[in-house]
């Protein structure tokens, strides 16, 4: 009887903790707003305004993605007259070009490419920075860039995809996947669908 008393008394104190943590739980989360998502399509100007992707505001710039596609890794070699002299290599490359404009940034501003990322769900790619380097010769690679006021740049982003990374389902339908560019995260959270 003693035994059933306590086991009774313990349930009791658990369920009563599980229900004090569910109510701290949303209490806390109230206190933040949920991010507001601005979906945006390809030729669509996407201005940064003061959002931020990683680290830095991208105050007085905005993006636009001009096209996009996904090319086998030998195909996007042979496309630009590369050779493969990497080790660990993306089985595919999605290859994105943009245009990043200046429009009013102030001295000391700019966009750091390298936190461009793309995305759908748990799918996640980043840009293989060897490779714009060798694609973006006309600025010797640099992906951290500050354009002077009223200038805009057309730039080609390979992002790397690879195949260990993906669902073999997702892997073999890759082309018909809407993936975006994630270009701001906060407060506003910006994306570009590539695919029309």
């Amino acid at each position: 009887m003693r035994n059933r008393a306590i086991k009774v008394s313990l349930l009791l104190m658990m369920m009563f903790l599980l229900i004090l943590g569910k109510f701290r739980y949303e209490k806390i989360n109230s206190l933040f707003p949920k991010t507001e998502i601005q979906n945006f399509t390809l030729g669509e100007e996407v201005e940064m305004e003061g959002d931020i992707l990683m680290n830095d505001t991208m105050e007085g710039y905005s993006i636009k993605v001009e096209s996009g596609q996904i090319l086998p890794y030998e195909a996007f070699l042979k496309e630009y007259n590369l050779e493969d002299v990497y080790s660990h290599v993306p089985e595919k490359i999605y290859l994105i070009e943009v245009i990043l404009r200046n429009k009013e940034a102030e001295f000391g501003t700019g966009v750091n490419l390298s936190e461009l990322y793309l995305q759908k769900g748990a799918i996640c790619a980043s840009i293989d920075l060897n490779l714009y380097s060798e694609i973006n010769t006309a600025i010797n690679g640099v992906y951290m860039i500050a354009l002077r006021p009223d200038s805009e740049i057309r730039l080609r982003l390979p992002f790397a995809l690879y195949e260990s990374n993906f669902s073999a389902n997702t892997w073999t339908k890759l082309e018909q996947e809407q993936l975006s560019l994630v270009v701001t995260l906060y407060p506003t959270k910006k994306v570009i669908f590539i695919q029309e």
